[in-house]
């Protein structure tokens, strides 16, 4: 799979997406619900999965090869914060694929806070637009 050419979404779309930050950084939300090994996922993480789609975050890439740098991003909070936009919307949009193949990858994002330290990124890039 060779990479697509790739246009970050606008200021609006970086709005709209980021408007989810409230929903993450609450709380009382209730993003998911385990039974036994099945993940049932909240109306609205299942809207923001539909919206990353909608407002065009879907990094046509091959996320399989993007590996080491997920896991770089997940566990280094320097190299996350160091990291530029496009390697950021390769972050979730690996984060959202993977939970496809790979049941409660979202639920691990969420738990960790990477979806919350994303949205903070967006909003930045958003402000800085």
């Amino acid at each position: 799979m060779t990479e697509e050419k790739y246009n970050v979404p606008d200021k609006e779309s970086f709005e709209r997406i980021s408007a989810y930050f409230s929903y993450f950084n609450d709380p009382g939300s209730d993003f998911y619900e385990l039974r036994v090994t099945d993940y049932y996922y909240s109306k609205e993480v299942l809207k923001f999965v539909d919206d990353f789609y909608k407002e065009k975050f879907d990094y046509p890439f091959d996320w399989t090869k993007f590996t080491d740098d997920f896991w770089e991003l997940s566990n280094n909070k320097e190299s996350f914060e160091k990291a530029d936009i496009e390697a950021v919307i390769k972050f979730l949009s690996t984060i959202i694929n993977a939970d496809r193949f790979i049941e409660g990858t979202m639920a691990f994002a969420i738990d960790n806070g990477h979806i919350l330290a994303i949205l903070t990124k967006f909003r930045k890039y958003s402000e800085s637009l």
